[in-house]
């Protein structure tokens, strides 16, 4: 993140025993341009917190570091783990879904429950169902028939319905309508207050 970017965070998060993320003097530049430039912040335990800032800001570049995708200067933990030495070991608590993330035009939504369930041991597929009654993704519905936000929203809803302990989400609501933005922030805010696992 650079002067243009800010991040929503609680302000009274501090780092801790109850930090999921900490950074200092996060750095990371390509060739003659900055993308984030020094950024110190803290993310505490049970939080959503977003990222703001305009194209081109190291908004994902900054999302990228916490996951290890990318190499970075600076200090960061996740989860009390380095992304650049520990990735594998950090992968298993957290979720990830890209902003071009994608699934075969031919797949049903009962298909991509059954993929999940069968590759992610912490997929809750009931937590999944009941996220699904309230929208118009039934089993059947292939995703080939279902519209870019009904797209984002079948991604969002296998994500959340596993027991991770961070979830991070690249412009997760770029396609959605309002109603399905409230619908599945609503999801998202009791995924996040019912969560029993310690951080």
């Amino acid at each position: 993140m650079n002067a243009e970017a800010s991040l929503a965070a609680d302000p009274g998060a501090t780092a801790g025993t109850d930090t999921v993320v900490t950074a200092r003097g996060l750095r990371k530049a390509y060739k003659n341009k900055v993308a984030v430039a020094g950024a110190d912040f803290d993310i505490g335990a049970g939080r959503i917190v977003g990222l703001i800032g305009p194209n081109g800001a190291g908004k994902t570049t900054a999302l990228k570091a916490i996951l290890g995708l990318t190499p970075f200067e600076g200090d960061l933990r996740v989860l009390g783990k380095d992304p650049r030495t520990q990735r594998n070991e950090l992968m298993n608590d957290v979720c990830f879904i890209a902003d071009v993330a994608v699934l075969p035009r031919w797949m049903r939504v009962r298909d991509a429950i059954d993929f999940v369930a069968g590759v992610h041991p912490r997929f809750d597929r009931a937590r999944c169902e009941r996220f699904l009654t309230n929208t118009q993704l039934h089993p059947k519905l292939r995703v080939r028939e279902m519209s870019k936000g009904m797209i984002v929203q079948l991604h969002l809803t296998l994500i959340m319905a596993i027991d991770a302990r961070l979830l991070v989400l690249d412009e997760p609501t770029q396609a959605w309508t309002s109603s399905t933005a409230s619908s599945s922030t609503s999801a998202c805010w009791r995924t996040t207050s019912t969560r029993t696992r310690p951080s």
